[in-house]
């Protein structure tokens, strides 16, 4: 598996999206990296919360880290499905900063 679908399959390697996102993910989302760390469902939680008030989030940096979370993202979906359905996601237009 190449590094950056690694960032998405484990939050401690992103280290970019948790070093901008700390005071979000505290502030914002109520949850600390300790917590992220040791609990899969906080992990889940905190990472909805960071798309989900993405545009409301303090750090232009952060908000920068969620959108290319996002975009790996989908190329870690895009990986795992067959041709058809890859064709149809192709056609997502993910915006860039």
């Amino acid at each position: 598996m190449c590094i950056s679908l690694q960032r998405v399959a484990n939050f401690s390697l992103d280290t970019a999206l948790r070093d901008a996102c700390a005071s979000d993910l505290k502030n914002r989302c109520q949850h600390s990296l300790a917590e992220i760390d040791k609990d899969a469902n906080v992990r889940e939680s905190a990472l909805n919360c960071l798309q989900t008030y993405k545009e409301e989030l303090e750090g232009d940096q952060c908000k920068s880290e969620v959108r290319v979370w996002e975009h790996v993202s989908m190329l870690a979906v895009m990986s795992r499905v067959g041709p058809t359905v890859h064709t149809k996601i192709r056609r997502i237009k993910i915006p860039y900063d």
